[in-house]
């Protein structure tokens, strides 16, 4: 019986008109089968790869297209199913497609340039399939015969001409399947690696293994390295001892983007199966930022997430229900088909690590092994530094190494907006795709990144291992300087490894394995303190007295960078609720802004020289890295308003020296404010949105009332203002929050602050707080507001609870009918002193005692309850973290002494 021929596109409901698309571009030709490559392989070969592309470009636009004629009752049929082929049908007919390409300008030549590039790259890879794989397999595998290609599939991201990794399966002459990778990209760096490891496992205690390679001219080819599990609870002890192993070579390295695809747990042994980014180069960014060699650049440890549903690190166990809420095509073949968010699986990695059939759920059983592996490789490093380094430059001479400029996610979301149907109709793709072309970015990067965007590739760099320039994609050098090439970091990095930079990485791996368990949501159990009563709870002077004991240890606590700035470990908590594993920045959230507060206030209520000296010390710091960053940040306390607004206030006698700075800083505020784009509620807020960059120039207008950068700062707080009246109604959603720090409460309570500051009545913010007001009062209840996007009881709470309700409400009187405030009022002072997990700022009881000095009180009961809990909990944080997991002046330990200046803008403690 005849085999019926495959049907191109066959289970997409656009599929016909995908298959014209085809025809009607003429770059395009059919893949030709071959003895080797079966037909029924070639024409799944060209469904996968031809699919993707083709829906990027098109498949929104015509369900916008057909939702649009649905709606307008020009498609013919008694039911949408009828509709529904009306449309395609017509859609194909070359005058219906000339209108709608008209209707669309550039659609159709960027999908001719995007589709040629990739007609080119499967040729390219068909050819080199058809002359290497015998060779391939014999040299590989020992295989004397290919019988037959059974199946070749594209992974990874196009680049460099739509070129793609393809993984190849093929049966030998017993009728064994094997898989073999092609890689469209220089193996030398893969080989050179594979050199130095055959040095290192004779060298060292801890062996390793990698992928064989051959190395062609700008491609090659790779063995397949299996997911298999360990035989014995030897193995998996010596599978995390290699783990360690591997995160330490790694950092000495500066190695990047070795995420859970990239490393495959083979029994005992992890092994990292793509090196393209096992080193890294240093471009003109600061050598001394501490983010610029740190141990959590090579995505080995769990320490951050991109995405709240993905573990990016290969250590955790993935949960195999793990799921992505993206926005798919249901393929419906209807006239009202749309766009459907979905939970999808992800796929199963093959970085889990697995005891016979058991997947191990918890690495951190065997954490011992891993610190283990860590601190034998990193003293095995130290005691062969110079060997180390021989054995590379012999090894990874002439090797290219890929250099990330910006991570892919970022260039997959700019291609995607780029064929977005509003952004082809308006014809401003090059918008879209210049996302990047920022301040911060170097000229020559972002031409080049938007250059390559354009071909539909995700924009690559390189530089040889030993290498002076950063070429791209095409192999164009770059007009770009390169203060360290691969080389040179990692002759600094050995250079590093001292007895005290080993425990500092020791500890930066116990963080991100913190963060992780944070994350997982396990318990955490406070530490109880000595029991203490020498003063009376309501007496501040104990207070006091635990302020030199927490803030010798923030001192301790520090990192010194090479050129005398200091930072500390911090975890933080993003947009997405997930806790992540970093550094301080500048910011007054849990930067050295409110660190450098805390010290400054207690250093005069104490008359401590040392501490004053510290606080000035990290002013200048700031100063320095305020004025040096291309971008400022919105935001009161995430953004660089917060900083100029701690500097000014710390250093009354230096206003004039600041100027500069202050000059500087509102320019590019100024800069962010017309170029940004207000697209979501937190974008407004006063954590981090343009509220609280209103608020703080508020306090600014203030201190530099007497000098004339006041009518500047002046004329961007009216900017600032009009910005948040144009966007606020329209951005407020059903489950947009209430409280102050993210919500309706702390914008309201800003807008009413810069009329009353600026002397002046505005009937469309009255509005808006008024209408603001009533919508919180609908979600009011005896215990106060509860959060609109999770189903948490009331809290009592600065962030989101009743202790910001009544910061809002004090500053919000006016606006307000009195029976409203009363009764808001009422309820915010019955939560006063209510029990919470952290004494701090943002989500602890610390707030409560200022609310109550803000309301005309002493401070005492809330003091008093802040006291009982110090005695029972000891120095509790967020998370539960008791000890000084957490630095910042919100959430973290310096946030007891800082509430005075954050939340009432008063010098005293």
């Amino acid at each position: 019986m005849k085999r019926q021929p495959m049907v191109m596109f066959e289970q997409d409901m656009f599929g016909c008109i995908y298959r014209h698309l085809l025809k009607r571009t003429a770059a395009i030709e059919q893949l030709q089968p071959s003895a080797l490559i079966r037909i029924e392989v070639a024409h799944r070969l060209r469904d996968k790869a031809w699919l993707p592309l083709l829906r990027r470009c098109f498949e929104r636009v015509l369900m916008v297209e057909m939702n649009f004629a649905e709606a307008e009752g020009l498609l013919k049929g008694s039911d949408p199913t009828e509709r529904f082929d009306y449309f395609v049908t017509q859609v194909v007919r070359e005058q219906n497609l000339s209108m709608l390409l008209e209707k669309y300008p550039s659609l159709w030549q960027r999908w001719c340039v995007q589709a040629g590039a990739l007609q080119q790259s499967l040729s390219l890879l068909l050819a080199r399939v058809e002359s290497d794989l015998a060779a391939v397999a014999q040299s590989l595998y020992q295989d004397e015969e290919v019988r037959q290609i059974t199946d070749i599939d594209l992974v990874g991201d196009p680049h460099r001409g739509q070129q793609q990794t393809a993984r190849i399966t093929y049966r030998n002459a017993d009728n064994t399947s094997r898989v073999v990778y092609y890689k469209p990209r220089d193996l030398a760096i893969d080989a050179g690696f594979s050199e130095f490891i055959g040095w290192w496992n004779g060298t060292a205690a801890i062996d390793h293994r990698v992928p064989r390679v051959i190395v062609k001219q700008d491609y090659g080819w790779a063995e397949s390295i299996d997911h298999t599990a360990c035989d014995s609870q030897q193995e998996l002890r010596h599978y995390y001892r290699r783990y360690g192993s591997l995160v330490g070579l790694t950092h000495i390295f500066a190695s990047t983007d070795l995420h859970k695809d990239n490393l495959i747990a083979n029994g005992a042994f992890p092994v990292i199966v793509d090196c393209e980014t096992l080193f890294s180069c240093s471009l003109r960014q600061p050598l001394s930022n501490p983010w610029e060699f740190h141990l959590y650049a090579s995505l080995l440890l769990p320490a951050r997430q991109i995405h709240p549903e993905i573990e990016m690190s290969p250590l955790p166990a993935l949960d195999p229900e793990q799921r992505l809420v993206r926005r798919v095509n249901l393929q419906q073949h209807l006239s009202n088909a749309r766009l459907k968010m979905r939970s999808l699986p992800l796929k199963k990695s093959q970085s889990e690590v697995r005891l016979g059939s058991e997947t191990i759920a918890d690495f951190l059983v065997y954490q011992a092994d891993l610190m283990e592996g860590f601190q034998e490789t990193l003293a095995c490093l130290k005691q062969n530094a110079a060997k180390v380094m021989e054995r590379l430059h012999i090894a990874m001479h002439g090797a290219p190494v890929r250099i990330l400029t910006a991570s892919t996610q970022h260039y997959v979301t700019a291609l995607d907006n780029s064929f977005h149907p509003d952004t082809l109709y308006h014809n401003c793709a090059e918008r879209e795709l210049s996302v990047l072309c920022t301040p911060d970015r170097h000229p020559s990067i972002a031409a080049s990144e938007r250059s390559q965007l354009r071909q539909g590739d995700i924009p690559y760099f390189h530089m040889g291992f030993q290498g002076l320039a950063l070429a791209d994609g095409s192999h164009t050098a770059l007009d770009v300087a390169v203060c360290r090439n691969p080389a040179a970091k990692v002759e600094h990095q050995l250079a590093q490894l001292s007895d005290a930079f080993i425990t500092k990485v020791i500890a930066d791996l116990q963080q991100a394995l913190l963060a992780f368990r944070l994350r997982r949501g396990d318990p955490i159990t406070p530490v109880k303190p000595p029991r203490k009563a020498a003063t009376k709870p309501n007496n501040p002077s104990w207070l006091l007295a635990l302020a030199k004991t927490i803030l010798d240890q923030v001192i301790a606590e520090a990192i010194l960078a090479e050129d005398g700035t200091y930072c500390w470990r911090t975890i933080t908590v993003g947009a997405d609720h997930t806790a992540q594993a970093g550094l301080s920045g500048h910011d007054l959230y849990d930067g050295a802004s409110g660190i450098a507060l805390a010290f400054y206030l207690i250093g005069h209520r104490t008359g401590n020289k040392r501490y004053l000296a510290f606080s000035q010390q990290l002013a200048s710091q700031l100063a320095q890295q305020l004025d040096e960053a291309p971008v400022a940040r919105q935001g009161a306390l995430t953004g660089a308003a917060g900083t100029l607004w701690a500097l000014s206030f710390m250093q009354p006698d230096r206003l004039l020296q600041l100027l500069p700075v202050l000059q500087r800083c509102l320019q590019k505020l100024c800069f962010s404010l017309t170029s940004g784009d207000c697209q979501h509620y937190r974008d407004l807020d006063y954590v981090s949105g343009l509220a609280g960059t209103l608020a703080m120039l508020l306090r600014l207008e203030q201190i530099y009332a007497a000098l004339p950068i006041a009518a500047d700062i002046r004329h961007l707080a009216n900017q600032l203002f009009d910005r948040i009246l144009r966007h606020a109604t329209r951005l407020r959603k059903q489950d947009t929050l209430l409280g102050f720090a993210h919500g309706t409460a702390g914008v309201s309570a800003v807008l009413a602050q810069f009329m009353q500051q600026m002397q002046l009545e505005n009937a469309a913010a009255r509005r808006l707080i008024e209408s603001n007001l009533c919508h919180e009062t609908a979600h009011r209840s005896e215990a106060g507001w509860r959060r609109l996007d999770s189903n948490d009881p009331p809290d009592s709470s600065w962030c989101h609870g009743t202790a910001g309700f009544g910061f809002s409400r004090l500053a919000l009187r006016s606006y307000m009918p009195r029976q409203m405030f009363e009764t808001d009022m009422r309820i915010v002072r019955s939560r006063l002193g209510a029990p919470q997990q952290s004494l701090g700022l943002c989500h602890g009881m610390m707030a409560d005692f200022w609310l109550e000095q803000a309301l005309g009180d002493s401070g005492e009961h809330a003091l008093q309850r802040v006291h009982d809990s110090y005695q029972t909990q000891g120095i509790c944080t967020n998370f539960g973290l008791h000890g000084f997991e957490l630095i910042g002046a919100m959430t973290g330990v310096t946030s007891l002494f800082s509430g005075a200046a954050i939340l009432l803008n008063r010098p005293d403690f």
